[in-house]
């Protein structure tokens, strides 16, 4: 089992990575973890670059949102997707965020076209609640 201690110092470092603050190097503890990290099923369902994933709370599902801006929903046990939902964005997905309380019905997205969409997956209908004039 791997400590949370070891978890968040690898969590600092990715961060710090991706913010370009790449100059400490990481520690033994996350050195240590990184060899045991592999692969372990690819999903394949994307015709573009994937942004972001997101679990439900059960962690039985997991949504992305793709430059291809479609949302997928898997099924995490069967490794197959569940559902490819045409989100309506017209740019890349940033983000995606299961709804807590709705049954694993309710999705929120973000792209870059600075629309944040609510959808509703039992029906494939969404919601623009909010546009953002500029990125």
């Amino acid at each position: 089992m791997v400590s949370s201690r070891k978890v968040d110092s690898l969590s600092r470092v990715l961060a710090s990575r991706e913010h370009g603050l790449c100059s400490a190097k990481p520690s033994a503890a996350v050195r240590g973890l990184w060899p045991r990290m592999a692969l372990e099923t690819l999903l394949t369902g994307h015709r573009g670059c994937v942004n972001h994933v997101q679990f439900n709370e059960s962690g039985t599902l997991m949504a992305s949102g793709s430059d291809d801006t479609r949302i997928c929903l898997w099924d995490l046990q069967k490794s197959t997707p569940v559902l490819a939902h045409p989100s309506g964005h017209t740019a890349n997905i940033f983000c995606v965020r299961f709804m807590p309380a709705t049954g694993d019905n309710q999705l929120v997205s973000c792209a870059g076209d600075g629309q944040v969409r609510s959808h509703d997956l039992s029906t494939g209908n969404y919601t623009v609640y909010r546009h953002h004039t500029s990125r």
